[in-house]
């Protein structure tokens, strides 16, 4: 098979076997080599953190990654062959670079190869014209081979993607890419070009960079609109919804995540060559011109213009950037730019990607990135690689990490009155204390007094978040988000991840839009990453703790993360803090409940109780008052005051309300004060 092979690729090299059959003959070699080397990758084994009692997880196994590769016809998948390959995760490429092409690397410089590529019928050619890509609205295309453009250029929409493929966020893509043939691309005779002819004369022939052959051998090309063509296509300051003539061209760097994928992809490897191209027009060590050489896939002097210089060819550069989803325990440190949509938070890569530089690691990057754009601290050693994206705008590659934040220097909330944010709340200046030690004066009173567990404490007043201090050259806003509430505001906490809730939902000041990076970005994939890493530690800590009653315990764990962990109204109301057990008592939730309807805080216990029975009638779980007081909400400001007594249930710790109220209102300002009744 190896020698079959091997010959096959020897004689595509010398350009005595046709394309086709060298396109057939590759594709087997990839298949084969797949079988050869798939290897599954190793799980990391989860350390358990925390206290085990007091924590509830959800069963909700996270999902797996689909494959998008698609094997050339008659030859079968990896995942058909190989038993490894059924079990273990498999590569899913992130947008923008699921190419459907094969590069063929090797053919690049076979330049009588390339023209005959480019007189056969099949071959297509991206038009480009001041980095944007000519395409135009799928709807109108309806089908691969679709005519757009004017009679003397028509075009053709051609689409690199699957029957049904469809855009990373859902739904149908919005654009397809429009081709056109090489020979309507080269400089017409002068006579018949006399209208579209420039001064010098003539126009020159366009360089065509080759991006690769498709499984069938078609191959295709890259160029940039020659300038006598341009009078009939739409300008490219044009907005994307006002194509002209059915044609438009777009931003691909905007408008790739509204193409399905090996469209995308195909449109970020032609912008990246071609912005490269424009931007080495002349060679850097002797300021002579450049012509593009391999297929477009380099550039070359013509000549030297000095003596004892010789030329040397330039190839497109890759600027290596970090992105970084930053943790804290349970806790994600996102951010957002001035100029992004309202709610829009993303990782930390500052204004654009962030490059390394020189002498300088990716984790070191990465450690230094985050210091300065949120004065967090980052251990090097704590930064793990998770994936990367091609980001070809116009030529970083973006390499994603997923790392701990060091529990360093002043917490999140270092004040005795109140909390911000979540974690901290009512933290001592000692960063060892642990259990009821974190609780001080009033507020280690009304723990005693309500029976508030040393584990809760822990569980709600731990870890003490490292203050953000953003740089505002980088970052308009930056803060914590508890992984609770990030799966329930994003959607990706399965099936068990309430959203919290406002018992009259009026005020439009307490729904903050809040969205992250769609699933074209690596950001949404760390912060996916993340999440159900902080989803497969709580599984492995739930299952530690329950040993052989797993089973047993398994539908009173999925209720008792069923009941929401805030249930607050607005304006000024009583609430109570109450304890949510399993009928074992071995796990255990807070919950924090609030109605300005109620009289008396013993009507706000009844009606959580009745709706502790109306979502899990058969669950037996149990309910206890850890305290009561006021709260004064008023979602318009984005503030929160918890305060006050109930003479029924005695003093609430408030700085534990406080603490998991900030899970839930990331937005807002939540202090705590045990004046007032």
């Amino acid at each position: 098979m190896l020698d079959f092979l091997r010959k096959d690729r020897l004689a595509m090299r010398a350009g005595t076997a046709p394309l086709a059959v060298c396109c057939e003959r590759a594709a087997a070699q990839q298949s084969f080599g797949q079988r050869l080397h798939a290897v599954p990758a190793a799980a990391a084994p989860a350390r358990a953190r925390g206290s085990i009692c007091s924590r509830v997880s959800s069963t909700s196994s996270s999902t797996s990654s689909s494959v998008t590769h698609v094997p050339a016809p008659g030859i079968p998948s990896a995942a058909a062959t190989s038993p490894a390959a059924t079990s273990s995760p498999k590569y899913d490429p992130p947008h923008f670079s699921d190419l459907p092409l094969d590069r063929f690397g090797s053919l690049r410089k076979q330049e009588q190869e390339l023209q005959r590529l480019l007189g056969e019928p099949s071959t297509r050619v991206l038009l480009l014209h001041r980095g944007r890509l000519l395409v135009a609205p799928a709807a109108a295309a309806g089908s691969n081979g679709s005519t757009f453009g004017p009679q003397e250029l028509p075009l053709q929409a051609h689409s690199f993607a699957q029957p049904g493929a469809e855009a990373p966020d859902g739904g149908p893509p919005r654009w397809l890419p429009i081709t056109a043939s090489p020979q309507q691309l080269q400089p017409q005779p002068a006579a018949a070009a006399e209208q579209h002819s420039t001064p010098e004369g003539t126009p020159a022939a366009p360089d065509f960079l080759f991006l690769g052959c498709d499984s069938s051998g078609a191959a295709a090309f890259a160029c940039q609109v020659p300038a006598h063509l341009l009078p009939l296509l739409p300008p490219t300051d044009a907005a994307a919804g006002e194509a002209v003539g059915g044609l438009c061209f777009v931003d691909v760097r905007g408008e790739g995540q509204r193409m399905a994928g090996a469209d995308a992809a195909v449109a970020a490897l032609a912008a990246g060559l071609v912005q490269w191209h424009a931007s080495a027009a002349f060679c850097s060590r002797t300021g002579a011109p450049t012509h593009a050489t391999g297929g477009g896939h380099s550039r070359t002097p013509a000549a030297p213009v000095a003596a004892g210089r010789r030329p040397r060819s330039v190839y497109p550069r890759i600027d290596p950037a970090v992105i970084v989803a930053v943790g804290c325990d349970d806790w994600l440190l996102l951010g957002r730019k001035a100029s992004w949509a309202e709610g829009r938070y993303s990782c930390l890569a500052g204004k654009a990607a962030r490059f390394a530089e020189v002498a300088e690691t990716l984790e070191q990057a990465v450690a230094r990135e985050v210091l300065e754009e949120s004065g967090v601290i980052v251990d090097p050693s704590q930064a793990r690689y998770h994936s990367s994206q091609p980001w070809p705008f116009p030529s970083s590659l973006m390499i994603g990490f997923i790392a701990e934040a060091s529990q360093q220097g002043p917490p999140h909330s270092s004040s005795s009155s109140g909390s911000s944010n979540g974690g901290g709340a009512g933290a001592p200046s000692q960063p060892s204390a642990r259990g009821l030690q974190l609780l001080q004066g009033q507020a280690l009173s009304a723990a005693l007094d309500v029976g508030l567990k040393p584990a809760e404490a822990d569980r709600y007043l731990l870890p003490q978040l490292p203050a953000v201090q953003v740089d505002p050259a980088e970052l308009e806003d930056a803060r914590w988000f508890h992984a609770d509430w990030l799966a329930a505001a994003t959607g990706m906490g399965g099936q068990h991840a309430p959203a919290p809730a406002v018992v009259r939902a009026a005020s439009s000041g307490n729904d903050v839009p809040f969205r992250i990076p769609g699933r074209y970005a690596l950001a949404n994939r760390l912060i996916r990453a993340w999440l159900e890493g902080r989803r497969a530690l709580q599984t492995a800590q739930t299952a530690a703790a329950l040993g052989e009653q797993q089973a047993s315990a398994a539908a009173a764990l999925q209720a008792l993360a069923a009941i929401p962990d805030v249930n607050i109204d607005e304006g000024s109301f009583k609430y109570v803090l109450l304890r949510l057990s399993t009928p074992d008592g071995l796990h255990s939730k807070l919950l924090v409940r609030g109605d300005s309807r109620a009289a008396y805080h013993n009507h706000v216990l009844q009606a959580t109780a009745a709706e502790v029975r109306a979502e899990a009638p058969d669950a037996g779980l149990r309910l206890e008052t850890v305290g009561g007081g006021r709260i004064e909400h008023y979602p318009s400001q984005r503030v929160a005051t918890v305060y006050g007594y109930s003479a029924a249930f005695g003093q609430a710790p408030h700085h534990v309300t406080a603490a998991l109220l900030g899970r839930w209102l990331p937005f807002h300002e939540i202090t705590a004060s045990y004046d007032g009744y």
